[in-house]
């Protein structure tokens, strides 16, 4: 992929490829460069900054009623969701410690747990460990395969993937889980 070439999106097909590989790219960039990019896209295809009602986030108030079950544990995950290994130790300090700031201030109560965006191993770094080591977390997932253990690195927990599956599929997911 060059700079100012064009690439055909008339299908969904051809838009589902094009994603495939801007993806990858977008994960390298740094959050600003990729808002950016992401500006140009919503003009090019004529779309708002707010999205779709179906995918919006939670409002603090319907966070702060979620949080108010026992069995929901919050945690942080950054402000822009973007690739902590793909910042610097200062941006990664910034986007970590105002995200938990922001919960935090919502919830009125400390949080303790965080979750790497995109989570593999090479998604965050030493830098990331030691930014969440500083603020207080006790359990950071990542998003790799396995199960945790007394003797897991609480700062690199792994964590399974669970998609919006019809209820059979999450059952059998469940199953192969639990399997050693």
């Amino acid at each position: 992929m060059s700079y100012g070439q064009t690439w055909p999106t008339a299908t969904f097909r051809e838009r589902q490829q094009l994603y495939a590989q801007m993806h990858p790219l977008i994960k390298q960039v740094d959050a600003p460069q990729w808002a950016g990019w992401l500006a140009q896209l919503r003009a090019w295809a004529k779309l708002s900054e707010q999205g779709r009602d179906s995918h919006r986030a939670m409002s603090s108030t319907e966070l702060q009623q979620f949080a108010s079950n026992s069995l929901v544990t919050i945690g942080a995950h950054t402000m822009t969701h973007s690739r902590l290994a793909a910042q610097s130790a200062a941006r990664q300090a910034e986007e970590i410690q105002a995200s938990k700031q922001q919960l935090e201030t919502w919830l009125a109560r400390p949080i303790t747990t965080f979750s790497y965006p995109f989570g593999g191993r090479y998604d965050y770094n030493q830098q990331t460990l030691a930014v969440c080591k500083s603020a207080g977390f006790t359990k950071v997932a990542a998003n790799f395969a396995g199960q945790a253990h007394r003797w897991s690195d609480p700062y690199q927990l792994p964590r399974q993937l669970a998609r919006d599956w019809a209820s059979e599929r999450f059952a059998q997911e469940l199953t192969r889980f639990w399997v050693i």
